[in-house]
């Protein structure tokens, strides 16, 4: 004769004290799942380079902050809001030109169809760099840009564009 095993399931009446302490527990359980999801993304964080991109102004808009863009010293009101980040970069490489230094951007296909639109519907404003929190660079928007890349001047040397440049190519 063959023997089964047999499960049985006991249901726990909902009590408040259970109710209670089932919530005290998830509760917990939750903090120490955040925490630990800090902990790990701390290190991490500090390695990455965060790139964004946000619309900026010559005249003051309602909400956008004043800021001096490094080297040409001009005064542009910033949109709070980053228009591309660094989900948006495929890639990113050093660039030398009569101008100077800069870092040539290669978007994702999602990226380079959110640059399309953002530029072809600001031409004449600016598309302010921010570098770690950092304005880098503010250029005006000419035309619209349809081939998925750009190229940003700013005010940074060598060593530091190869470090971008590498951490966002990873």
């Amino acid at each position: 004769m063959k023997e089964t095993m047999r499960t049985e399931v006991h249901f726990i009446k909902p009590t408040t004290k259970n109710k209670r302490l089932g919530w005290f527990i998830f509760f917990w359980i939750g903090l120490l799942v955040l925490a630990g999801v800090g902990c790990a993304t701390t290190g991490k964080a500090k390695k990455e380079v965060q790139v964004e991109f946000r619309l900026a102004y010559n005249k003051p808009k309602q909400g956008a902050t004043m800021m001096i863009v490094p080297g040409i010293e001009k005064k542009i009101y910033v949109n709070p809001y980053p228009v591309l980040t660094r989900m948006d970069i495929a890639s990113a490489t050093v660039v030398e030109d009569p101008v100077g230094l800069g870092l040539e951007f290669i978007f994702t296909p999602v990226g380079s169809a959110r640059l399309y639109e953002v530029t072809s519907q600001n031409v004449g404003n600016r598309l302010a760099l921010f570098i770690n929190g950092k304005l880098v660079a503010a250029p005006i928007i000419r035309e619209p840009i349809t081939a998925g890349r750009a190229v940003m001047f700013g005010k940074l040397d060598r060593r530091e564009l190869e470090r971008i440049a590498k951490a966002l190519s990873q």
